[in-house]
């Protein structure tokens, strides 16, 4: 039914029956929407491997398994509604400028936008402009009926049009929620007018808001969803405020209102908060709505005027692409707890009411207050050790008084760390070159500006590693025996002693103490290099292993090495079956934290003594509601 093009791979969404299934390509094959295909391979269900729940992320699309290819055979195309959604898709990139035709199948289509302008977007927190919402589907209905008002004098015939349209338009957006809660409540606004139902725009808005829940639960968990359905319910409650006749001054409170509405939405995707946004974010939809919109439709209908108009285009996307390059002005921010984020809507709400009613702006102050909190969050945090859920692989982030560290770093810890509110990182210790313990380890120094990066005496200078070596200031070389000042405290190296000719018998093995509270790092260690270990302490965590594996975490380390907790980085359903059940059975007095489990795991350090909070208890109202509705 789609295709997503990457640039080392294609992912095809296969439509059998009511399941869809995501099949993935290396190969160039010529596959599109509308064809039948006889395939064959394993199906499996889709796992989590970071703490974003990517199986309700693809339940909400009705995606439910993903499948490993053995072989696939074409039977026939059909003229579907895939199909001619992909051929209008395929005319538009015949006949339009590539600049032209990114925002036309953006913002008419409902296609995703290319990487880098969708990067710039959102550093400028303006990403609910390009997804197809209320904004867009008045502006259109609106010309729409101005154009038709001059052939057809009926206003029934008109407004039935305009339904039929949009009718058709859900389809051609292939349901795109912002378009189906906007054409639904324009269709519904119809209704109200024509047969006189008294409804208001609110009461509109909650109808369709449980007809889609209602079609699909599950939406409550769409991005898009909660962006479309907060920005239209307070821009409703805002009404009184936007009763002005200055269109720019309209304009500049819409953008504001729209931006407050949406902010811990935006901070929990990107965790920034620019600065930029709240001062320009009016004038882009200013220049949204009389500049870019309108020739967005125009082309849409006139390809042929692409180039004339693509260089417009052009200077939007430089512009946007400038401003979103002043770093200076972006703070970076912590993800907004739940608690929060209730307390967040519900100051926004009664300052609203406050500003209706006129009365005392005693709601306005709490309001900004809490606002200047959220925002300088990030500067209030005690010494913790993270274990973040990156999948079948290894990333820690410590932070102790100022001072932080990553150990390893794969798959999404990145943006797990971005969610602490950090910017800038003083060190990262690679305990061995596997790629589940450095595949990111390039974007981690670019993205934190890391200076000093930590490895082996007897870890080459090839790859991945090589790269690194070359990008940053210094280089610190350990084994056996060496201490180092991190963290403001020092680190002992337990390991590695000599050159076992093994990267999981090279990792560097270290324990640190922060604030009292004892922690030891194994890496990959298996029992060859646990068994040479002499100096061994009483800890109260150790990370275990090679993720849980039984050629690690032998007898002779569990008779040396007394701890109280243990920590298992691993993935969920993995092909290795890590951990393995040996293991689990010898830790069995053992506290065990497991990322396949809990997810990510955060060890808080308070006046010496310790707490755990992981990442796994914000998913037990999710999971229960699932189970629930047997989803």
């Amino acid at each position: 039914s789609s295709i997503e093009i990457k640039e080392d791979y294609k992912r095809y969404v296969l439509r059998s029956g009511i399941n869809k299934y995501y099949i993935y390509f290396s190969d160039d094959l010529p596959y599109k929407p509308g064809d039948i295909v006889s395939v064959s391979g394993e199906i499996k269900e889709i796992n989590n491997n970071s703490d974003f729940n990517y199986k309700i992320y693809l339940k909400c699309k009705r995606i439910y398994y993903s499948m490993y290819l053995k072989d696939i055979k074409y039977e026939r195309t059909i003229h579907s509604f895939d199909y001619f959604r992909y051929k209008i898709y395929e005319y538009y990139q015949s006949n339009l400028n590539d600049e032209a035709f990114m925002y036309v199948k953006s913002l008419v289509l409902g296609y995703k936008l290319d990487d880098d302008i969708n990067y710039y977007i959102n550093t400028l927190g303006i990403g609910y402009l390009f997804c197809i919402s209320g904004f867009h589907i008045s502006i259109l209905c609106l010309g729409i009926e101005k154009i038709l008002s001059k052939f057809i004098k009926k206003e029934s015939l008109i407004n039935k049009l305009i339904i039929s349209f949009l009718s058709f338009y859900i389809i051609l957006t292939n349901f795109s929620v912002g378009v189906l809660r906007a054409s639904l409540s324009h269709i519904l606004k119809i209704i109200n007018k024509k047969y006189n139902l008294c409804l208001s725009n609110l009461e509109i808005l909650s109808i369709v808001f449980l007809m889609l829940i209602t079609f699909n639960p599950l939406y409550i968990y769409n991005m898009a969803f909660r962006f479309s359905f907060f920005i239209s319910l307070f821009i409703i409650l805002s009404s009184y405020l936007l009763n002005i006749k200055n269109k720019i001054l309209k304009s500049y409170l819409m953008g504001l209102l729209c931006y407050l509405a949406s902010f811990p939405l935006s901070v929990n995707m990107n965790y920034e908060f620019n600065i930029l946004t709240v001062i320009l974010g009016p004038i882009f939809i200013y220049i949204f709505s009389i500049i870019l919109i309108p020739l967005v439709y125009l082309l849409s209908i006139f390809p042929f005027l692409s180039n004339i108009i693509n260089p417009l285009f052009i200077i939007f996307t430089n512009m946007i692409s400038s401003l979103s390059s002043y770093k200076n002005l972006i703070v970076y921010m912590k993800s907004i707890n739940s608690i929060y984020i209730v307390i967040y809507y519900f100051l926004y709400f009664s300052t609203l009411v406050e500003f209706e009613r006129r009365k005392s702006h005693k709601k306005l102050v709490s309001f900004s207050i809490f606002f200047l909190f959220l925002i300088l969050n990030k500067n209030i945090s005690l010494p913790s050790i993270h274990m973040i859920n990156v999948g079948q692989g290894d990333s820690f982030y410590l932070e102790n008084d100022g001072e932080n560290l990553i150990v390893d770093s794969y798959n999404t810890n990145i943006d797990y760390i971005k969610s602490c509110g950090v910017k800038k990182v003083d060190s990262i210790l690679i305990t061995h070159s596997d790629n589940d313990h450095v595949n990111t380890l390039l974007d981690s120094i670019d993205e934190f500006d890391i200076d000093n990066l930590i490895i082996s005496i007897y870890e080459d200078e090839s790859g991945i590693i090589g790269e690194a070596i070359k990008k940053v200031k210094r280089v610190t070389r350990v084994k056996k025996g060496d201490n180092i000042s991190i963290l403001k405290t020092r680190a002992q190296i337990l390991s590695p002693f000599l050159d076992l000719k093994d990267k999981n018998n090279n990792s560097i093995i270290f324990s640190i103490e922060i604030k009292g509270i004892s922690f030891l790092f194994t890496g990959d260690a298996e029992a060859p290099e646990e068994k040479e270990i002499e100096n061994y302490y009483n800890y109260d965590f150790v990370k275990i292993a090679h993720h849980g594996s039984d050629t690690s975490t032998s007898s002779y380390f569990l008779s040396h090495v007394s701890f109280n907790n243990a920590l298992i980085s691993v993935g969920e359903n993995n092909k290795y079956n890590h951990p393995s059940k040996s293991v689990i059975d010898s830790l069995k007095d053992k506290n065990i934290y497991q990322t396949n489990i809990h997810k990510s795991v955060v060890i808080y350090i308070l006046n010496s003594k310790y707490f755990i909070y992981a990442k796994s208890y914000d998913e037990f109202f999710l999971n229960m509601i699932s189970k629930l509705l047997n989803l």
